[in-house]
């Protein structure tokens, strides 16, 4: 147990949020999938979602360890996505 706290404490909030979003904004998508919508970003088109989840996990690592104040612009901007995306999921 204490290796993991370890491991969680070596990471910033930020880090974990993005992360969380990211995995939100994943299974959204799915879900999207299911109900006939494709993928709009080509990136993502070709590695997929599990690509996607793993692209972003390990740039999130890198800008946590080089400069981890950047990812406070990030977390605002995947809130968005995901409030945006689930909305369209409920009310479209």
């Amino acid at each position: 147990m204490s290796l993991l706290l370890n491991i969680a404490s070596a990471f910033t909030v930020q880090f974990w949020a993005v992360n969380a979003l990211n995995l939100g904004d994943a299974m959204l998508t799915h879900v999207a999938f299911a109900y006939g919508a494709v993928e709009a970003n080509p990136l993502v088109r070709v590695i997929g979602l599990p690509g996607k989840i793993v692209l972003v996990l390990v740039a999130s690592f890198l800008v946590d360890k080089i400069h981890p104040k950047s990812l406070w612009v990030v977390t605002p901007a995947l809130s968005a996505v995901i409030f945006y995306s689930s909305f369209h999921l409920v009310f479209v």
